[in-house]
């Protein structure tokens, strides 16, 4: 799972004028967040929900009564702080789930 990282982060190395783009990121952080989420449920659970706030639709994976949104932990990788890890969070919401 700590290969997301390298592909996100290999992802601004290589196309680093394309990355950012408002649509470019935004479809990166959903294919990734996406995967994520699903790894997440099939070893954990839940269901994906949809919400929409202030013009942005939230997408999330419920379970319980927690929420995680792996789609945002791959934006703020991408856009906002390249240490943070993709993998880290994942097993961090795993464990939170599990206790």
């Amino acid at each position: 799972m700590t290969l997301i990282d390298d592909i996100l982060s290999g992802f601004v190395d290589r196309y680093a004028d394309q990355a950012l783009e408002d649509q470019g990121l935004f479809t990166l952080c959903n294919i990734y967040g996406a995967y994520v989420g699903e790894v997440f449920r099939q070893v954990v659970g839940g269901d994906w929900e949809f919400r929409q706030e202030d013009d942005q639709e939230i997408v999330m994976v419920v379970f319980q009564d927690k929420s995680f949104a792996f789609t945002g932990i791959c934006y703020e990788r991408l856009a906002i702080d390249n240490t943070l890890s993709v993998h880290k969070y994942l097993l961090q919401a795993i464990k939170n789930c599990q206790s």
